[in-house]
């Protein structure tokens, strides 16, 4: 009996957490934080099924197979929980595994397919089958603790660079969610019990269900329409405040599709920004120390103004869009990068062109965003 309802709680993680996953996906296909959700939703459902196949297996050889797929989909899992962190406010695109994706994916595929080969026992427990503990399982499940450990601390950083206080709260259970299943199986032995991994991971899944369909803290749950704002004219400079990126690019958009001329200053890789936005043919600058084409260093103030400066004039009536305000403020001093915006409201005014800056207001100090708002149109676009 305690067998069935072990199989029936494993198969119904594995249905919750793929509703889950999808219900996000389907509100905003178009958000990258979004897509490593499902992403992750995803392999704990995969996960599961794998495990559910292997305690109800016939016989010692299938349920191999199952267990072994069941490793690997645990190590995938605990890189993805990495990825997901790493999307965090105050920490996004900034860790290493979204910095360093195809290296990072790749590493954690080799990680996967390694472990899951190495899996070479399956003994009997009170539930089923199970894997036996050999040196190259307990390894797996080593890496995927130090994988997950790293999520967790990912997670921390966030916190740190947070004032909001209810933010830094749900930081505290977002950080402990990828360590649950193991501090559970650690549980069970110390009670002389099969150290069983979904009881974990079930709360671990209602965890990131409370964080994210409650409290928003990926800010995954905001909709495709972005929110409602005014018309903007010609000249104006507008400070598009909200955590979400997306409203300033629909106002940006609709005056490319208007006919003006637009560029985009962006802090994520222009690339993820063609992909989201469909902007193929539009002219880009990177904020980026990296040197290469269509690059600028954040801390050459002077090199960015002249760009855009001469963009301008020479496309006005024009629309730029400067992502990544926050950023040059990190790397200059928030003096430099007024002077900087100053000199290009002007320009933008003088030709009748617009400039649309985005931001997030919870990551600057409340001096820097009263300065803000007082020089600048200001819009909230909380979606």
């Amino acid at each position: 009996m305690l067998s069935h309802l072990y199989s029936l709680l494993v198969l119904a993680i594995a249905i919750f957490t793929s509703l889950l996953g999808s219900q996000v996906l389907v509100k905003n296909p178009y958000h990258r934080p979004g897509r490593a959700f499902f992403m992750t939703m995803l392999l704990i459902s995969a996960r599961c099924v794998f495990h559910f196949g292997m305690l109800n297996s016939p016989d010692e050889g299938t349920a191999l197979v199952w267990g072994k797929a069941a490793m690997a989909a645990g190590v995938l899992l605990s890189g993805s929980l990495c990825y997901l962190a790493s999307y965090l406010p105050y920490s996004r695109y900034e860790a290493w595994p979204v910095k360093n994706a195809r290296v990072f994916w790749v590493a954690v595929a080799a990680f996967a397919i390694f472990f899951g080969l190495a899996a070479d026992g399956i003994k009997t427990i009170d539930f089923g089958y199970g894997l036996d503990y050999s040196t190259a399982v307990m390894a797996g499940y080593v890496v995927s603790l130090v994988m997950s450990t790293g999520a967790s601390a990912i997670s921390l950083t966030a916190r740190q660079g947070s004032r909001d206080s209810s933010f830094r709260s749900s930081i505290l259970l977002m950080a402990a969610a990828p360590l649950i299943p193991f501090v559970s199986m650690i549980f069970l032995i110390a009670l002389g019990l099969d150290p069983l991994f979904a009881p974990g991971l079930l709360i671990s899944a209602l965890i990131y269900a409370f964080l994210v369909l409650k409290h928003r803290v990926l800010n995954i749950g905001a909709s495709t329409r972005p929110a409602k704002l005014r018309s903007t004219e010609n000249g104006d400079s507008i400070l598009v405040e909200g955590r979400t990126l997306r409203p300033a690019y629909e106002l940006f958009l609709t005056d490319i599709k208007e006919g003006r001329p637009g560029m985009v200053v962006c802090r994520r890789h222009p690339d993820r920004i063609r992909e989201e936005m469909g902007l193929n043919d539009l002219p880009m600058l990177w904020l980026s120390s990296q040197p290469g084409p269509d690059r600028v260093d954040p801390t050459s103030l002077n090199i960015l103004q002249h760009s855009i400066t001469v963009f301008v004039e020479k496309a006005s009536p024009a629309v730029i869009l400067l992502e990544g305000v926050e950023y040059l403020i990190s790397q200059n001093s928030l003096d430099k990068v007024l002077r900087m915006l100053y000199s290009i409201r002007d320009t933008v005014t003088v030709s009748g062109s617009k400039l649309i800056m985005p931001m997030d207001p919870e990551v600057l100090h409340q001096r820097e965003l009263a300065l803000m708002e007082k020089e600048f149109t200001l819009e909230r676009a909380e979606a």
